[in-house]
């Protein structure tokens, strides 16, 4: 599985955690070290993307790690930013 399928993985995680899916974008980065992720959150649903403490956005760069390991894509990164 390549990169499309890790940020399908993605998608599928942050539609089930955030309200409103549709205002959420992630940019895809493709270099030698493997897959970076940029992920772009409006101000109003930060909050949910990272989690008390930052655990759920943590959780996230976990899953894919394991994602990643599971399927040989490489490194996959998560970087998450406001609008």
């Amino acid at each position: 599985m390549d990169a499309a399928g890790a940020k399908s993985f993605l998608q599928f995680l942050l539609e089930n955690i955030s309200e409103d899916f549709s205002q959420l974008e992630i940019a895809e980065i493709n270099d030698e070290q493997g897959v970076l992720f940029q992920l772009s959150v409006p101000e109003n649903q930060m909050g949910q993307i990272l989690g008390k403490g930052g655990q759920t956005a943590k959780s996230l760069r976990q899953l894919l790690r394991v994602f990643a390991a599971c399927h040989g894509t490489g490194r996959i990164s998560l970087k998450i930013s406001a609008k």
